[in-house]
């Protein structure tokens, strides 16, 4: 993975994101999946703004990890989950190797992320992907009251 550090390529690169410019955000990924000074790729950006189209465009792109970790140790997934984004939050579900147990440094897994931020629906699509569904009930009850 590389790292950029040019102010102007990051900020071009989250700019890119948050504007849902996919011609620039495929120029961009010339250069791989960089990372940010905090650890985070456009895929982690494009996932918390709840960018779908990017989000699959980076999918798509070879290279792009769908797991990587920021310097906090959330994950795309959980970036989602946190601002209750379901559509990207299902989008990352669907890839193999993306866990919804994967916890981040602060030991929160995106379920919980999804239920402090008061999300119910994402944090139901993510119950829906576990196996322990009665440990579950706590995050979920949490999540409605938010």
């Amino acid at each position: 993975m590389t790292t950029i550090s040019s102010d102007i390529d990051e900020t071009n690169s989250v700019s890119a994101v948050r504007a849902r410019d996919l011609r620039l955000v495929q120029e961009l990924l010339i250069n791989g999946d960089f990372e940010d000074e905090d650890g985070r790729t456009p895929l982690s950006h494009a996932a918390e703004e709840g960018r779908v189209e990017v989000v699959k465009l980076l999918l798509a792109t070879d290279g792009v990890n769908p797991t990587s970790e920021d310097h906090c140790g959330q994950t795309p997934l959980s970036h989602a989950a946190e601002k209750g984004h379901e559509e990207v939050v299902k989008l990352l579900l669907d890839i193999p190797g993306v866990d919804p147990n994967e916890e981040d440094y602060d030991l929160r897994t995106p379920l919980a992320h999804a239920a402090i931020g008061g999300h119910a629906d994402v944090a139901m699509e993510l119950a829906s992907r576990m196996e322990d569904k009665e440990s579950l009930k706590p995050y979920i009850e949490l999540a409605k009251l938010i």
